[in-house]
């Protein structure tokens, strides 16, 4: 004879393995919710401020649209030809153990305030900001063999 009365004792087992599975569930979900706040933030933090090696001014960075980053390595630059967008900030990161000097062409188009006497030692940055449209030519001028370009086009 079967009857519809509730065993308390075997009503408890399944909802408690249900608890404990739904708990688990939501203590890995809020650690990879955490995981992913904290990997969010540091990657934002990256992508707006860099440690730039300058004498330019925090103003001269500041309210910029987009930015990019050419490596100097020792055997040159990655990328050696880049294209952007007008308002965009390049920084040259020294990736190399000897130190560099971004030159632009003589008499050809040349970024906003840029000071070609700074050298850019081992792991440090240098940026400058490109508002008008057209070809960029430079190299290093303490290693002659390191040439790029950075080409500008509207936004």
């Amino acid at each position: 004879m079967t009857t519809d009365t509730p065993n308390p004792k075997h009503d408890n087992i399944p909802s408690k393995r249900l608890s404990r599975r739904n708990r688990l569930t939501a203590l890995c979900g809020a650690i990879v919710l955490v995981l992913l706040v904290i990997g969010g933030i540091v990657i934002h933090q990256h992508s707006i401020t860099h440690k730039v090696d300058s004498d330019q001014g925090d103003e001269y960075l500041e309210g910029r649209k987009y930015e990019a980053i050419v490596w100097i390595t020792s055997d040159g630059y990655l990328p050696s030809t880049l294209r952007i967008h007008r308002d965009t900030v390049v920084f040259w990161e020294n990736h190399d153990k000897t130190k560099h000097r971004i030159m632009f062409t003589p008499g050809e188009k040349q970024p906003l305030n840029f000071d070609q006497t700074h050298d850019i030692s081992s792991d440090q940055q240098y940026g400058a900001r490109f508002m008008s449209d057209g070809t960029y030519h430079y190299h290093d001028l303490l290693n002659q063999k390191l040439n790029g370009t950075i080409i500008v086009s509207g936004n």
